[in-house]
């Protein structure tokens, strides 16, 4: 019985080879409560820091076994590169 790695898994999926099992992963950012716990912060604070949003994104792999990471998590980084301001509504408490 062929056993991939996560990182061999993608990889073959994506040249069309044979996998083990459907590769278990988001293509969009994704982040849990318990990894936002976990790290210490709030959701709205991962935007502008750059290791707070790394961790979080790391932790769908580390707690849930995803094949992959993907950040940034919001859809607005094609906007932002361009000029426009992003609102990661700090004045909300119970965002995520």
């Amino acid at each position: 019985m062929l056993t991939l790695t996560p990182r061999e898994r993608v990889l073959n999926l994506f040249a069309g080879k044979e996998v083990d099992r459907p590769a278990c992963y988001s293509g969009m950012g994704n982040v849990t409560t318990v990894a936002l716990e976990e790290i210490g912060c709030k959701f709205q604070d991962l935007h502008g820091d750059a290791q707070k949003m790394a961790k979080a994104g790391a932790s769908s792999y580390h707690l849930f076994g995803y094949e992959s990471a993907v950040i940034p998590f919001d859809l607005c980084v094609e906007a932002e590169a361009l000029g426009c301001a992003m609102n990661p509504y700090d004045n909300v408490e119970q965002l995520l």
